[in-house]
């Protein structure tokens, strides 16, 4: 979609380029610009900027005004220092920090009674998982094609000068918008690149993780590092004054009432940040609820559960 030269105002017709007589919808040069970056010819240093690799947690952890965190090394007198830090103020040593996030990652780690409660539920449920998904799958991209196919059509009533370009111009942003609400509902599918994973082989690459998060992110590279942050804490991390907390967790990470969708007045802990975050977590938090023990689980989403175990064996998988 991002390549469709529409946008800039040229029909591609019969392998033929011509200027359409409609207004476009982005100039050429940022049209130029976008087809560059797409074949890894645009500006380099965008990456670098925005994820650094000495500053995983920069961008995913937020002050209670919804500051962003920012981080650079710091000279002193005879090297440069490692600090997070937010523009508003407040400075955090980078290991420290780092430190303490992963004993909150943790924190959540399942026991092996859980992990294998987990284990027998998901390889019980999985096929039928599997052919919802393939079912939908299928449907999007149906639909998918059915859009493109408008596209088309109404792009060549306009060179017929059935419709005006003021409506094509309408149309098609109303369809572009659709493709990329269809293309966002793809990317959630977990069939969507590697149909016939067995969830055996998935557990075989997850079950590290599930069971020492934090050890497995601290050993990770930069692009791993932000996808498994991500994944166990899906809107990022928040600083309030001296203490990390989270308002969401992965879904099987979660105590069982939540994950059963009980009404529970649990929510996640937080903890301090300290040059100790072991002794602290182990002191200082309160014991997490059992996951997964209980024999009432008709009312977990397993579909939704096995979608998070295929995307963290995606994740893992880049490791090797």
């Amino acid at each position: 979609m991002l390549s469709n030269p529409v946008y800039a105002g040229w029909i591609i017709k019969f392998g033929e380029k011509h200027k359409g007589t409609f207004p476009p919808l982005v100039s050429e040069e940022l049209f130029e610009q976008v087809q560059r970056v797409l074949k890894g010819k645009g500006t380099k240093h965008y990456k670098h900027l925005t994820d650094h690799p000495d500053f995983p947690l920069r961008r995913f952890v937020f002050n209670t005004e919804g500051k962003k965190l920012t981080g650079s090394w710091s000279k002193g007198r005879r090297k440069k220092y490692p600090f997070y830090r937010f523009l508003t103020g407040g400075n955090y040593a980078r290991d420290t920090l780092h430190n303490v996030f992963a004993a909150y990652m943790s924190y959540f780690a399942l026991p092996e009674e859980d992990l294998q409660a987990l284990r027998n539920k998901v390889r019980e449920k999985y096929s039928v998982c599997l052919q919802k998904e393939n079912s939908e799958q299928a449907r999007l991209l149906k639909y998918k094609e059915e859009l493109k196919g408008r596209q088309t059509a109404m792009v060549k009533k306009n060179l017929d000068g059935v419709i005006p370009d003021s409506v094509l111009s309408t149309q098609l942003a109303d369809i572009e918008k659709e493709l990329w609400d269809t293309e966002a509902e793809l990317a959630k599918l977990a069939v969507k690149d590697t149909p016939k994973i067995g969830i055996e082989d998935a557990f075989e690459y997850v079950q590290e993780f599930l069971k020492n998060p934090g050890a497995v992110w601290a050993k990770s590279d930069i692009d791993i590092k932000l996808q498994l942050q991500w994944f166990q804490f899906p809107s990022g991390m928040v600083i309030d004054g001296n203490y990390f907390r989270t308002t969401e967790i992965c879904r099987f990470l979660k105590p069982k009432t939540q994950i059963l969708g009980e009404k529970s007045i649990w929510v996640p802990p937080r903890i301090k940040i300290s040059n100790t975050p072991d002794v602290t977590t182990k002191k200082k938090l309160r014991k997490i609820p059992r996951r997964f023990s209980s024999k009432n689980t008709a009312n977990v989403n397993w579909v939704q559960v096995s979608q998070d175990i295929i995307t963290l064996f995606k994740i893992l998988k880049r490791m090797e």
